[in-house]
């Protein structure tokens, strides 16, 4: 049905009046000259549509649109937003039209995205057929952008606009992921394969901390001297993964770690073993022995085949380090060293 427009009476009784809400007046009937005061209402109309013609999709080919310069709010920042021409449409299809939250413009045949997944501006719905459209086939979307009805949001969509008006309000599954993200594991804090702390001795099987001390500063983990024969050393750490570990991600062991010494090297290796363990201590693998060759260069080896299928955060990891080094001239001295670990996670926040 048709909108009902004004009445001939009340449209002729509008001559002279002002709008008081836009501060509008209406040419006088008879008035002369009338294109003066003609000219005053539509330069206010013009600047009154400028507003709404912001972000407004037009057409401009047979299967192509544009898309109007506009301002739009991400959160906290101001989004300017240069405008578009020329933009390509699927034939035959409703193309669907937005901004992403950092001003790139989408489209897409398969709808909207979700505003939890996806925060973005919807501008409009375009139907194509037989290589063109008509104007009335675009659909103005961009009141989805600023009516809503808020019983009707679900909580993740509650998330979304909580953190356009406040950022520090973002649930951490509407964040973005970041992929190997570091937490290092302060070597104090490692310990001998039984369970004893590493101390500035060490012994058979053991790593010793080397603390450079007062105005030096340095700090590595020193594994026994081998002198014609082979030493194997193993430390070991508790790991927990933490609140923002992304539940089946990436998990990545890395320890930055050499061979030291003038002795002659044999086979000399460095090796990993990861456990999961459940609330009673039980251990299960997460990643199985598979060593690699350990150089006189210091190194990142990365033990990046961690099975973290059923990983979640608060889950414990039991993680084993062991060095071999061999030396086979029987004079000089070579030592495994261990200056940095590791473990590099899928997280969000």
């Amino acid at each position: 049905m048709a909108e009902t427009p004004l009445t001939a009476s009340q449209a002729d009784a509008l001559s002279g009046a002002t709008d008081g809400d836009l501060d509008f007046a209406y040419p006088t009937i008879g008035e002369s000259p009338y294109y003066t005061t003609a000219f005053r209402c539509w330069e206010k109309v013009v600047r009154v549509l400028k507003a709404v013609n912001a972000l407004r999709a037009y057409k401009d080919g047979a299967l192509t649109f544009g898309v109007r310069a506009g301002t739009y709010m991400d959160g906290g920042d101001v989004r300017e937003y240069a405008g578009a021409a020329g933009q390509a449409l699927t034939n035959n299809a409703v193309n669907y039209v937005w901004l992403t939250a950092a001003g790139t413009l989408a489209v897409g045949t398969s709808g909207f995205p979700a505003p939890s997944a996806t925060p973005h501006v919807p501008l409009a719905t375009i139907e194509t057929a037989g290589g063109d459209y008509a104007h009335a086939d675009i659909t103005d979307c961009r009141g989805r952008a600023i009516f809503g009805c808020v019983s009707a949001l679900t909580a993740a969509d509650m998330n979304v606009l909580h953190a356009w008006a406040d950022p520090d309000g973002l649930a951490r599954a509407d964040l973005a992921a970041e992929p190997a993200a570091g937490c290092p594991v302060p070597l104090t804090l490692c310990r001998n394969a039984d369970g004893t702390v590493l101390d500035g001795s060490g012994g058979a099987g053991k790593f010793l901390i080397h603390s450079f001390g007062w105005g030096a500063g340095h700090l590595k983990l020193e594994g026994q001297g081998a002198q014609g024969d082979t030493k194997t050393d193993t430390l070991c750490f508790e790991f927990a993964l933490p609140p923002e570990y992304v539940a089946g991600g990436d998990v990545e062991l890395v320890v930055h770690a050499r061979r030291a010494g003038a002795g002659a090297a044999g086979t000399c290796t460095i090796d990993a073993e990861v456990y999961e363990l459940d609330a009673e201590g039980a251990a299960g693998f997460v990643r199985a022995s598979d060593a690699e060759a350990l150089t006189g260069d210091w190194a990142d080896h990365a033990f990046d085949d961690i099975t973290a299928t059923n990983l979640a955060p608060g889950d414990r990891l039991m993680v084993f380090v062991r060095t071999s080094v061999e030396e086979t001239g029987g004079e000089d001295v070579l030592a495994a060293e261990i200056g940095r670990i590791e473990v590099r996670l899928d997280i969000k926040g």
